[in-house]
Order: structure tokens, then C-alpha cells, then sequence
């Protein structure tokens, strides 16, 4: 119970940061007292949530495959299955921003944005869609350290992102008058000190994941699909 009850809460609080990021941008920008500026943000979130979705099951493949391999006692294979996992993430963050970009505008539109807000939102998925990859692979990386039993570590990350957007939300946004293109420089900032952790945890710290293989990513790529499908 004790095992259950620690894996759970540090799962909790890590994927709580996760979405209290998009809740400082959305709060910090709502202080600019300006309607459009926080409905850009909330269209804006509204297109993220659906690679968002993307890299949870990427994660969930991951997290299934490590836990499978560590269960028949197969430490190699866990890992080669997170480092392959986590070069499909880097793949999925490459590739959903450039076919979403140009049609962000139609996109927009079909959520019933228009006008200044429409840009607003168009600038800030500018400037967050092509971290997504970041994301992506931070979420593996994660969902491997959890497989492993490192609760506290696969808490970390999320909680250094979420750390990093509370201290540059407000320093950008006001401090240097960026608005919405600060809160979105934010939550990149803040994805790129996730990434950090996350993979200094699983690379350095904890060797959960082995070095990218292209044999290895071809053996497991059609497992992680249908995991993360």
C-alpha cells in the first residue's frame, strides 16, 4: 500500500505542474486586464491540449514497454525501448508542428476565434508548437524513471518547469513588457528546464535509458505506436 500510495501521489504532483504551467500563463496574462490577450491564451491552449495528448501516449508507451522488459528482468531492453520511445517523441514534436502551423489560422477559426485575438493566439502557438518536442520527450523520460521505481525524480522535472514559469511569467510578461509572447517564451523556458532534468535523472543519474539505436528504435517503433494509439 505504502508503494502504491508514493507512486501515485509523486505521479499526481508531477502531472499537476505539468498544467499549472498553462495556468500561470493564463493567470499572469489575465493580470494585463486585457479580454483579448487572455482569450488568445485560452485558444491557444485549448490547440495545445491535442499534442499534449499525443505526448501522454507516447509516455504511456513507454512507461508500459520499460515495465514490461524490467518485469522479465530485461534491463537492456527497457532501456533501448525508453531511448526508443523518447526518438518518437523528438519525431511527433518535428513533425505535428510543421503540418499544424499553416493551419493554425483555420484551426483557430473553427474554435471561433477572429480578429486580434485570432493573432494573439497565432503568435503564441508560433513560439510554444515547436517545443512540443521537448515536452514529448520529457514525458517519456518520466514515464521510464516511474517504471524504474524513482518516484521523487520523476516528480522533479515537472516541478523545476513548473519553478522556471513562475519566475520568468511575471519577469517577462511585465518586467521586460512582452505580454502574450513572454508568457510563451515562459512555459519554453520552462519545457527546456524540464528536459534538463528529466534527462540528466534518466541518462546520468539512473541510466534508464540506453543510447539511441537505429536497430533498436526499428524493433520497437511498432510497439510504441500502438501503445501510444
Amino acid at each position: 500500500m505504502r508503494h502504491v500510495t508514493v507512486m501515485s501521489f509523486t505521479s499526481s504532483i508531477g502531472i499537476m505542474a505539468i498544467y499549472v504551467v498553462d495556468l500561470l500563463d493564463i493567470f499572469f496574462v489575465s493580470l494585463l486586464g486585457q479580454t483579448e490577450v487572455a482569450a488568445a491564451a485560452g485558444f491557444a491552449s485549448t490547440l495545445m491540449f491535442y499534442v499534449s495528448a499525443m505526448n501522454i501516449g507516447l509516455s504511456i508507451a513507454a512507461g508500459t514497454l520499460t515495465a514490461q522488459y524490467l518485469g522479465r528482468h530485461d534491463l537492456s531492453s527497457a532501456r533501448d525501448a525508453a531511448a526508443s520511445s523518447m526518438i518518437m517523441a523528438l519525431c511527433v514534436g518535428i513533425v505535428v508542428p510543421i503540418a499544424m502551423l499553416p493551419f493554425i489560422p483555420n484551426m483557430l477559426a473553427w474554435l471561433g476565434a477572429s480578429g486580434e485575438v485570432a493573432e494573439l493566439a497565432e503568435m503564441y502557438l508560433w513560439i510554444v508548437l515547436p517545443a512540443s518536442g521537448l515536452s514529448g520527450m520529457s514525458m517519456v523520460l518520466v514515464a521510464a524513471l516511474r517504471s524504474h521505481g524513482f518516484a521523487k525524480w520523476s516528480m522533479y522535472p515537472s516541478l523545476a518547469g513548473a519553478l522556471v514559469n513562475l519566475i520568468f511569467d511575471p519577469l517577462l510578461i511585465f518586467g521586460l513588457n512582452m505580454g502574450l509572447a513572454g508568457a510563451a517564451t515562459a512555459t519554453v523556458m520552462a519545457r527546456v528546464a524540464t528536459f534538463a532534468v528529466a534527462l540528466y535523472a534518466a541518462a546520468r543519474l539512473f541510466e534508464v535509458i540506453a543510447k539511441p539505436r537505429l536497430d533498436a528504435i526499428a524493433r520497437y517503433t511498432r510497439e510504441i505506436i500502438r501503445f501510444t494509439l
